[in-house]
Parts: structure tokens; C-alpha cells; sequence
């Protein structure tokens, strides 16, 4: 029986954070996150990010959680194709743009290990507004639709409401004055689920909050940060509401 892959808004959105300087130290050269460790009840995972010569991110990975990603562009440098890979469960999203380079459409086609001849396709249609994607409507092969809405505070997502067969929750996002570590891979449209929140900000997230209706709370998570000199951040340290550590992350740059 064909499954959707679970889009990972949930999982990446919940990389919240809470720095410890409001010091504005947007100046300064670009920084290129090459590979990032986190560490979440004494295991810990590396990420890895591979740029082209024109650098751009054209791979995320980690063999330790065995996740694979690759990202191909046109002629024009828009973001053609994505191919994600985790467990043997593959997904890739080929996205349609116009003349003027603003995506009108995708597929997005999963093969599960069991039955890779047979792919679960979903039609995906974007909204644009100003420059950046603010509806993405989800129609599976079976008819099945599912939207994201998305806001923005200049150049950072701060919210995704994802609604679907009747259910619905809300992610928002609080930033602060510094850079984001994944900053320089910033995609200027977010074309896939799996961009948000990661490599969706020009400023680091300070604070996350998700909000399913049903549960009668809110779940908050917080994240406090050192930093180098230019803003960048070197680590960070993430926190539940009551103060208890989550996971911590340590940050490594191109030279």
C-alpha cells in the first residue's frame, strides 16, 4: 500500500531558538556552513553541506541519521529538482517555474522501497505574493489536497498553518538580530516543506512555537547561542519551556 512521505515541516520546525546578544551583526563577509553536529540524549548526528562553484547548495546529508539530499538548477539558477532520500524511502519534487523565474508548480513523486516501480504522486500549486510564496496547495492521486500558508517578516519565515482533511496547526517563528548558521543556503522561494525553517531565514529562529488545536496547549521551545565575531553562530543550546536541555548543536564554516 503506497504511503505519502511524512513532510518534515513538523521535524525541522522544531529547531527553535533564544540568543543571549542583540548585538545587529549583519556586517560582515558570508559564511558557508559546511557541517553542523547536534547531540539529543548523548547520541550525536553529523549534517554535512556540499556548495557548487557558484555557491550554491546542491547537497544536505548525514550518514548518521542516513539522510541524502540533492538539489539541481537550470540554466537560470532557479532550484529545477530535489531529491531526498532517508531509509530507503526516496522522494523528489521537480518544480516548474515562469519567464520571470517564479514557480508556478511541481510534482512530487515518493517511491517506497517495496514498490519503486509504482510512485505516490502529489500535484503541488503555488501562490506568490511579493516575491515569496505564501499558499501551497498539495493534490495527491487520490484527490486528497492539503495547503500550507506561509508568512514572512522581511527576509524570514515566521509562520506555516498547515491544514488537512479537517485538521490544522500552526508553527511561528521569533527571530533575532543576528545571522542564521544556514543563512548563505537560503532559498528565495520555498518551494518544499523540507526548506522550512532551516534554510528559510536571513536571522537566527529565537523561539518556536506549534500550535495544534485539539491539544488545548501550545509547545514552546528556545534556543540560546554563542556566537563569532561576525554573528555567525558557533553553538547553541536548546531548551524546553521549563529550562531543560534538548539538544545542543555546534556550527563549523567554510574556511
Amino acid at each position: 500500500m503506497k504511503n505519502q512521505l511524512l513532510l518534515v515541516c513538523v521535524g525541522l520546525a522544531l529547531t527553535a531558538s533564544c540568543k543571549k546578544d542583540n548585538t545587529d551583526s549583519s556586517a560582515g563577509s558570508t559564511r558557508y556552513l559546511q557541517r553542523f553536529i547536534t547531540t539529543e540524549g548523548g547520541s550525536s548526528i553529523t549534517y554535512t553541506l556540499t556548495y557548487d562553484n557558484k555557491n550554491r547548495l546542491v547537497a544536505y546529508n548525514s550518514d548518521d541519521d542516513e539522510y541524502q539530499s540533492k538539489v539541481t538548477y537550470d540554466g537560470h539558477g532557479n532550484a529545477v529538482k530535489f531529491e531526498l532520500e532517508s531509509e530507503g524511502t526516496k522522494q523528489i519534487f521537480e518544480i516548474s517555474y515562469n519567464s520571470s523565474g517564479v514557480p508556478i508548480s511541481a510534482i512530487s513523486s515518493l517511491f517506497n522501497p517495496e514498490t519503486p516501480e509504482d510512485p505516490f504522486e502529489t500535484e503541488i500549486a503555488y501562490e506568490v505574493t511579493n516575491g515569496k510564496i505564501n499558499q501551497m496547495l498539495f493534490t495527491d492521486e487520490t484527490g486528497h489536497e492539503s495547503v500550507y500558508e506561509l508568512r514572512y517578516t522581511e527576509n524570514n519565515l515566521t509562520a506555516v498553518t498547515y491544514t488537512s482533511g479537517g485538521e490544522e496547526f500552526t508553527i511561528t517563528w521569533k527571530h533575532g538580530t543576528k545571522k542564521s548558521p544556514f543563512s548563505a543556503a537560503q532559498f528565495k522561494y520555498l518551494v518544499i516543506p523540507d526548506l522550512f525553517s532551516v534554510f528559510s531565514n536571513e536571522n537566527e529562529i529565537t523561539e518556536t512555537i506549534m500550535e495544534i488545536p485539539g491539544l488545548g496547549a501550545a509547545v514552546t521551545q528556545k534556543e540560546e547561542y554563542q556566537y563569532d565575531a561576525e554573528g555567525y553562530p558557533t553553538s547553541s543550546v536548546m531548551k524546553d519551556e521549563d529550562g531543560n536541555v534538548l539538544q545542543t548543536s555546534i556550527y563549523h564554516y567554510k574556511p
